[in-house]
């Protein structure tokens, strides 16, 4: 899934492609970087993580 492609509040699952375990998230923000590309930031818990489109993102 592309990242331009999600809205806040959305569910998803995402990994590292490196990474066995995934993770339930709920996004929060999509913001760019200064080169243009996307980012999002998202909540894991009580947490926020950033992620990018190296990460394997499936929508719920």
């Amino acid at each position: 899934m592309e990242l331009h492609e999600l809205n806040k509040g959305d569910d998803i699952w995402f990994k590292h492609p490196k990474a066995k375990t995934s993770f339930p998230a709920v996004v929060e923000e999509l913001n760019y970087n200064f080169d243009g590309e996307p980012y999002l930031m998202v909540r894991v818990g009580s947490e926020l993580v950033k992620i990018d489109d190296r990460y394997d993102i499936v929508k719920v």
